[in-house]
């Protein structure tokens, strides 16, 4: 699948959800917070060994309702960084320069920015974009060989998952702008760029993980054309580096998920060489 994520709901995750080292979140386009938390739910709950009933889907309904709630008013409370704030304030190109030299973004801010905008007079839109070559798409048949818990699958396999992690690129745009659209302000990542190299955890930033960013004042560039460009996996979009603190309490053990929405099991590949799959159980995406 290459190119724009369709405009629904979902949730897809890189790593275990529930696990000791947490996951990568992508949110897709359209998706609430209240189906996020009705996603990632029942993802526990199924895994854990519940039965998907329809008493237990009203509980999560109601739970997820809930969760979303008190999470709408601990953002609100919670306000935008003050760095965040001088950032999309600066006047002027060397100023956001000046600003995004000694800023960081702490775990939590930058969705705090994106759901608190309006205070700042801004709206918040987001794109989601994912490439990945065809020939590293895995077949039915290869799906099935990951996911038998009974046999260890070849090298071959396995080396084409790790290829595919490799090749492919996920790419979120956040865009904030004024009512009259004359100031906007672009916020875009990878995967790659917040977690390293899928390999091997390693950041091509001196300055390890981080976001980019680029705005209104940077030369004759427009909103339009910026996402027009960064909907193409190559781009020509120069924007600056804001470092961003990844809370990770446990190291990168190189293993990598994939998870299967049809039947909702999952395997986990080891991305070091000499290294094969382990596990599987209920799952879901």
């Amino acid at each position: 699948m290459n190119g724009r994520i369709p405009k629904v709901g979902g949730v897809e995750w890189f790593g275990d959800p529930l696990g000791d080292e947490g996951a990568v979140f992508m949110v897709h386009h359209g998706t609430t917070p209240v189906e996020m938390y009705r996603e990632l739910m029942l993802v526990a709950a199924l895994k854990n060994g519940a039965e998907h009933t329809p008493e237990l889907q009203l509980e999560i309904e109601m739970r997820a309702r809930e969760r979303a709630k008190q999470d709408a008013a601990d953002t609100l409370a919670r306000g935008i960084s003050p760095g965040l704030r001088a950032l999309v304030a600066a006047k002027r190109k060397k100023d956001v320069e000046k600003v995004a030299r000694d800023l960081v973004i702490e775990h939590g801010e930058f969705s705090d920015l994106m759901r608190n905008a309006r205070l700042l007079g801004l709206s918040w839109y987001s794109e989601h974009f994912h490439w990945m070559p065809e020939g590293r798409r895995l077949t039915d048949e290869e799906r099935e060989e990951l996911l038998d818990e009974s046999n260890a699958p070849g090298s071959k396999l396995v080396g084409k998952f790790r290829q595919g992690f490799e090749e492919r690129e996920h790419r979120s745009v956040h865009m904030l702008t004024n009512a009259a659209g004359t100031k906007w302000h672009c916020f875009y990542l990878t995967f790659r760029d917040v977690a390293g190299s899928p390999s091997t955890g390693e950041h091509h930033w001196r300055d390890g993980a981080h976001v980019h960013f680029v705005n209104y004042l940077f030369g004759q560039l427009t909103r339009r054309a910026v996402l027009e460009q960064l909907a193409e996996r190559e781009h020509s979009i120069n924007g600056i580096h804001l470092r961003y603190d990844v809370r990770r309490t446990e190291p990168d053990t190189g293993e990598r998920l994939y998870a299967d929405s049809t039947t909702g099991r999952f395997a986990k590949v080891q991305m070091g060489k000499g290294a094969g799959p382990a596990g599987g159980g209920p799952a879901g995406q």
